[in-house]
């Protein structure tokens, strides 16, 4: 495009320049569609992560803990007392483990920032060549 040619007609700039917003408005919803599938990716991985470890701490604290619980049998514990104090801190284990677990899948962690910045950084220009 050269800068001495004035050939075209504001309506022709008009409709180049919505033209053109509307290219841009498609790629930054490819934009964020592909974070979106990013964050999705990450939110899944979490998720695996969560079901991985919930499974492999089950089997060690369920050893675990009943070796804990003979420990205090042998310490001179009722049977009763010694399981409840090993389901108690069973409860507190599977607790930190869970907590853990819903902190990485939280809404802020998985919503996709840069593409609404840029959305609307793009807004605001597209407000600005409307003027």
């Amino acid at each position: 495009m050269a800068f001495g040619t004035h050939d075209r007609s504001l309506p022709q700039l008009f409709t180049d320049s919505l033209s053109q917003i509307a290219k841009l408005f498609q790629t930054e919803i490819r934009l964020a569609k592909a974070e979106l599938a990013e964050k999705a990716g990450s939110a899944g991985k979490a998720l695996a992560l969560v079901a991985a470890g919930a499974v492999l701490m089950l089997a060690a604290l369920v050893i675990l803990f009943q070796a804990l619980a003979a420990l205090l049998v042998e310490a001179g514990l009722s049977p009763p007392l010694a399981s409840f104090l090993v389901a108690v801190a069973a409860a507190a284990v599977g607790g930190v483990l869970a907590y853990a677990g819903v902190a990485r899948l939280k809404p802020a962690n998985l919503s996709p920032d840069k593409t609404l910045h840029q959305l609307q950084r793009d807004v605001d220009v597209a407000r600005e060549q409307v003027r």
